[in-house]
C-alpha cells in the first residue's frame, strides 16, 4: 500500500506558502538511508524539520545512555552499598532489592525474593511484599534504550524500584521509613553522591514533584513535618489522590505533557456526553458509566496551541465530556513553557513553535506539522521513559524538468529551539557530536531565514546535511515505541509509536515556476495495548508494527 505526502508550496510576494500534503510509505527504517536513496533520484530534495527533530532527540537519547553508563550507574552503586550495610528492617530490604536488581548482591530476605519475582514478572498491580503498598509491576519491564544491554536493563529495574513506588508518608510508619533514609544519607556523608545523581537527572529531564529525602531532612524539625511537606505534593495524580503526600527515594520527574494527560482523563474529566453507538478513542465503559479513561497525544498539542489538534479531537468525539472544555481552558491558560527550565521543556518549546499558525503555512499543511510534532514527542518520551512520571487514569503529479534544487523546510524559530536544546545538552555532557549538530542547526537557521525571503540555498551545502547527520549519529533505526499513560480500569496502556519514515513529495512554485521536492517525514501510531505486555522497540519492529495503521487523522489525507 502506498501512502504519498505532497506538500504544495507557492511563492507570493517572495514568500513561501505551504499548502497541502499526501503520504507515501517507504521500506527504509532510517531517515538517513531514506535520504541517501532519494538523493539518487532526479527529484528536488527538501530537508524536513522531521530530520532535525529526529537527529536532536537521537543524540539526546545517546547522551543519556552514555551518562548512565559512565556516571549514574557507578554513582548509584556507590550510594546504595553503604545504605544497605547500615540499614535495618524494611529499609534494609528496600536497598537490598535495588542492589540485587543491579546484580551487586544475592537477595537473602524472603520478602526481597518475592519482590524481585514480582518485578521480573511485570504482571501488573500487586501488593509489594517489602513496602506493603500497591504497585504496578508492569512498569518494571525494560523498554526504550534499556533493552540494548543487560547493564542498562538492570539499572532500569533498580531505578524504577527507587523512584516509581510512591510511599504515603502521612502514615507514621512510612514517614519513619523516609526519615530513616534521609538521616542515613546525612550520617554516612552520602548527600553529595545522592545530589550528583539527582542533579544530573534534573538537568536531563526536569525537577521532581514528589517528596525526596532532602526535603524530609529540611523539614524534619518543624512542628508538623507532614504539613510542611504537604506543600510539595505531586501534581501528576488522580483527583482522588490530590491531598496525599507521597515520597520516593529517587523520584521520577514532573513533565508538563504527563500533567496535561493526567488532567484530561478520569477522574478530572467526568461524564461522557456523546453518542453511545460508537465510542471515541478516549472513552470506555466503567462501573460508573462511560468515562474518558484514555488521553490522546493530540490533547497535548491542543493545549500548546494547535487549532488543528483541537479540530480533530472535536470531530472524532474526544471532547464530548461534561467538563472537558473547562479543564482544557484552565490548562491552556495555566501551562507555561520556559527555555530557562529543563532541557526537556526546551524540546517541547520547539514542538510548540512548529504547530503555531504562521502566515506561510496553510491550515491544511498544519496536519503535516502536527504529524512532525507527534513523531518528535514520541521520541522524547521514548528517551525519558525511565525518568518521566507517567500519567494514570483513576481506577474506573511530476512537473516539467528543471535544474535540481535542494532546500530546507523553512522554520528558523523551530531550529533555534533545537539549537538551544543541543547547546544545553553539551553543557551537561560535552562531546564532539553535540557541537557538530549545533553547527548544522545554525546552518539550517541561516538558510531558512533566506528561504522565507525567496532566496534558495547552495545545493551542496543542504544536500550534504543528511549524510553529515548520519556521520554524527550513526544508522539510528527510526521505529520505536513508548507507553505514556496507564488505565487500570481496562488494563490497557496508551502506546505512542513511530514506524518507518514516510516519503514526502512537496509541490511548490518558485518565482512562478512549479517544482516538486521529495523528503522524509515521521510516521505516527497511537493505540491501546494490554498493560501486562508493555511493548519494547524490538517487539514493535518485529511483530506489532506490520498490523497497525497510522493515526486516522493522517490516513484521511492519503491520496
Amino acid at each position: 500500500m502506498i501512502l504519498l505526502i505532497i506538500i504544495a508550496f507557492s511563492v507570493q510576494s517572495n514568500k513561501i506558502l505551504l499548502e497541502d500534503f499526501t503520504l507515501q510509505r517507504s521500506y527504509h527504517q532510517s531517515f538517513f538511508n531514506l535520504y541517501e536513496q532519494l538523493n539518487r533520484r532526479e527529484s528536488n530534495i527538501i530537508i524536513t524539520s522531521d530530520l532535525f527533530f529526529h537527529s536532536s532527540i537521537s543524540l539526546y537519547d545517546s547522551t543519556i545512555t552514555l551518562i548512565e553508563i559512565e556516571t549514574l550507574i557507578p554513582s548509584l552503586k556507590e550510594l546504595l552499598h553503604p545504605l544497605y550495610k547500615e540499614s535495618k528492617g524494611t529499609n534494609k530490604e528496600y536497598f537490598e532489592v535495588a542492589l540485587a536488581l543491579l546484580k551487586e548482591i544475592k537477595p537473602t530476605s524472603k520478602k526481597v525474593v518475592k519482590e524481585i519475582e514480582l518485578i521480573k514478572k511485570t504482571a501488573g498491580f500487586a501488593q509489594s511484599p517489602v513496602l506493603g503498598v500497591r504497585v504496578d509491576y508492569s512498569q518494571f519491564k525494560p523498554r526504550g534504550h534499556y533493552t540494548k544491554k543487560r547493564v542498562l536493563s538492570d539499572y532500569f529495574r533498580a531505578m524504577m524500584w527507587l523512584s516509581f513506588p510512591k510511599i504515603p508518608i502521612e502514615n507514621g510508619k512510612y514517614y519513619n521509613l523516609a526519615l530513616n533514609q534521609a538521616n542515613l544519607l546525612k550520617r554516612l556523608n552520602l548527600i553529595p553522591v545522592y545530589s550528583r545523581i539527582n542533579s544530573i537527572i534534573t538537568e536531563l529531564v526536569g525537577t521532581t514533584d514528589d517528596i525526596t529525602p532532602l526535603l524530609v531532612l529540611k523539614y524534619k524539625d518543624t512542628p508538623s513535618p507532614i504539613d510542611s511537606l504537604s506543600r510539595f505534593r505531586g501534581r501528576i495524580v488522580s483527583k482522588s489522590e490530590e491531598d496525599q503526600v507521597k515520597y520516593s527515594f529517587l523520584p521520577q520527574r514532573f513533565i508538563l505533557d504527563s500533567y496535561i494527560l493526567q488532567l484530561l482523563t478520569y477522574d478530572h474529566v467526568l461524564g461522557y456526553t456523546g453518542s453511545l453507538d460508537k465510542l471515541p478513542f478516549t472513552a470506555a465503559y466503567t462501573e460508573i458509566g462511560v468515562q474518558r479513561v484514555f488521553p490522546r497525544g493530540l490533547d497535548i498539542f491542543s493545549i500548546l496551541g494547535s487549532k488543528t489538534a483541537s479540530e480533530i479531537l472535536k470531530r472524532e468525539g474526544d471532547t464530548d465530556y461534561s467538563n472537558y472544555h473547562q479543564i482544557h481552558n484552565q490548562l491552556n491558560k495555566g501551562i507555561k513553557l520556559s527555555k530557562e527550565d529543563s532541557i526537556y521543556e526546551i524540546f517541547l518549546l520547539a514542538l510548540k513553535e512548529l504547530i503555531q499558525e504562521k502566515e506561510f503555512v496553510s491550515p491544511a499543511y498544519q496536519y503535516k506539522n502536527l504529524l512532525t510534532a507527534s513523531g518528535g514527542w514520541t521520541e522524547l518520551r521514548h528517551a525519558t521513559i525511565l525518568y518521566a512520571k507517567q500519567s494514570y487514569t483513576a481506577l474506573v503529479s511530476m512537473p516539467p524538468k528543471i535544474e535540481k534544487k535542494v532546500i530546507i523546510e523553512p522554520y528558523p524559530e523551530v531550529y533555534r529551539y533545537l539549537l538551544l536544546f543541543v547547546e544545553k545538552m553539551d553543557d551537561i555532557y560535552s562531546q564532539k557530536a553535540t557541537r557538530e549538530l549545533a553547527s548544522i542547526l545554525q546552518t539550517a537557521i541561516s538558510i531558512s531565514e533566506k528561504e522565507l525571503e525567496g532566496e534558495l540555498p547552495d545545493i551542496k551545502t543542504v544536500k550534504s546535511i543528511p549524510n553529515r547527520l548520519k556521520g554524527i549519529l550513526g544508522e539510528k533505526i527510526a521505529p520505536l515505541i513508548a507507553d505514556v499513560h496507564t488505565d487500570p480500569n481496562t488494563g490497557m496502556v496508551l502506546e505512542e509509536a513511530i514506524g518507518n519514515p514516510f516519503i514526502i513529495n512537496v509541490s511548490m512554485r518558485i518565482n512562478g515556476n512549479p517544482m516538486n521536492f521529495v523528503g522524509a517525514s515521521y510516521s505516527y501510531y497511537e493505540f491501546k495495548h494490554p498493560m501486562k505486555e508493555r511493548l519494547t522497540d524490538e517487539e514493535w519492529r518485529n511483530s506489532i508494527m506490520k498490523d497497525k495503521k497510522p493515526v486516522s487523522w493522517i490516513t484521511t489525507h492519503l491520496k
